[in-house]
């Protein structure tokens, strides 16, 4: 005799074993049980969270300085992401996003600028050592997923 495997025997032992852990959920005795309508948030808000990681992103470069320092300086590129592949270097000086200068701003200020949503462009001016002239630079936005870094 074979044994078959039927999937609403499997989905009905699946629901018993849920209910049983739900009777058993330790709990305080006057403590009532977890109310769903929460549960329900918590899935939106991981949605939520998990959109906003897809659609917001950076050009993955680590960056130190800011405006005590001067300009933000490049320490590291993630090798693969949107700025290995524009040619941004570790050393790097970025001066100008989009035409604003980030003299003035502290690194976080810095940081936000150059971060966005993705798949839109921002055009960065670097300063790089050895090279008389400013180099203008177009960098497209990845998420932070795909450049497998999370933001701080």
């Amino acid at each position: 005799m074979r044994f078959q495997s039927r999937p609403a025997v499997c989905i009905g032992a699946a629901l018993l074993v849920g209910l049983s852990l739900f009777a058993l959920w330790p709990r305080k005795s006057d403590e009532q049980p977890p109310d769903p309508s929460v549960r329900i948030q918590e899935a939106v808000s991981n949605v939520v969270h998990e959109a906003k990681a897809r659609m917001k992103g950076g050009i993955g470069v680590m960056l130190s300085g800011g405006a005590a320092r001067g300009f933000p300086r490049v320490e590291g590129v993630v090798p693969g992401s949107p700025a290995a592949l524009a040619g941004l270097e570790k050393g790097d000086l970025i001066t100008h996003v989009n035409g604003k200068s980030l003299a003035a701003l502290p690194l976080i200020k810095a940081v936000d600028s150059i971060r966005g949503f993705t798949a839109t462009s921002l055009e960065l001016t670097v300063v790089r050592s050895g090279e008389t002239n400013p180099i203008s630079l177009v960098v497209r936005r990845a998420s932070f997923k795909s450049l497998k870094i999370a933001p701080l």
